[in-house]
């Protein structure tokens, strides 16, 4: 991920295949990754990990925990992660 630049959905998608998701879910497991890189970002972290990422067998993936560390305190103060990822 280029910083400042975030992760791009193409990136993403060559990602979820990398990773052996099926094409039918490549999207969605996109749409998380990518939403992750968006509150790293936004959230100035030193880290971002979703761990584990499932897929089910109707095909639906599912980040089951994630978790986002920032050592550093932003003057507009304290945001959820999903504030920051729909943003």
């Amino acid at each position: 991920m280029q910083p400042g630049w975030g992760l791009a959905p193409y990136q993403a998608r060559k990602l979820a295949f990398g990773i052996g998701i099926p094409a039918a879910s490549a999207n969605a497991a996109a749409a998380a990754m990518v939403a992750l890189a968006k509150a790293y970002l936004a959230m100035d972290a030193s880290l971002a990990e979703i761990n584990p990422f499932i897929l089910t067998k109707d095909g639906k993936v599912y980040a089951l925990d994630a978790k986002i560390t920032s050592t550093t305190t932003r003057s507009t103060g304290t945001r959820s992660c999903w504030t920051c990822a729909t943003e």
